[in-house]
């Protein structure tokens, strides 16, 4: 369990002796496989994750009834070590990469299309039958509104395109 060695480590940098170290493990297997720890713990493993419910294991610790941790125990730090070994673990195994990236990619997916308005049926023959019917006419109407044979005017018949 590396949670575990992640907690084990804090008490060791709160300078708690090996021994009083031992004497914190039952508790701490009991923490691990407390169901809400693990929730807690799971979180970590979402690509949005920046940090942990560190007050809510802290909480989880007392309710538990487990032995009083030292004074300078620091969860934030139990915390921010966990992702740090959880991101390095993502980056080192192909499988969990995997799985990471194919996230990012759907999530790209879904941003691109609720951003960009992106429609997956998009007919390209219709779009273009639509803007020759918007835009084929010349409008010179704002020019001169006395004249209704401007309104028959195609604009193709004046552009002339060019050839480079």
């Amino acid at each position: 369990m590396k949670s575990l060695l992640h907690k084990q480590q804090e008490l060791e940098d709160a300078e708690v002796s090996q021994v009083e170290v031992e004497e914190y493990s039952p508790g701490l297997t009991k923490f691990i496989h407390n169901s809400s720890v693990k929730g807690i713990l799971g979180s970590g493993f979402q690509d949005d994750c920046s940090s942990l419910d560190t007050q809510g294991l802290g909480n989880l610790w007392y309710q538990l009834n487990l032995r009083s941790l030292p004074e300078n125990f620091d969860w934030e730090q139990v915390g921010k070590r966990y992702l740090r070994k959880i991101k390095a673990l993502i980056r080192e195994s192909p499988e969990l990469r995997e799985i990471l990236d194919s996230q990012k990619l759907d999530a790209i997916a879904r941003y691109t299309q609720e951003s960009a308005g992106i429609i997956p049926e998009f007919d390209l023959r219709r779009y273009q039958e639509g803007l020759r019917e918007a835009y084929g006419n010349l409008r010179l109407d704002s020019l001169d509104t006395t004249g209704c044979a401007y309104n028959a005017l195609k604009l193709w018949r004046i552009f002339i395109a060019q050839n480079v």
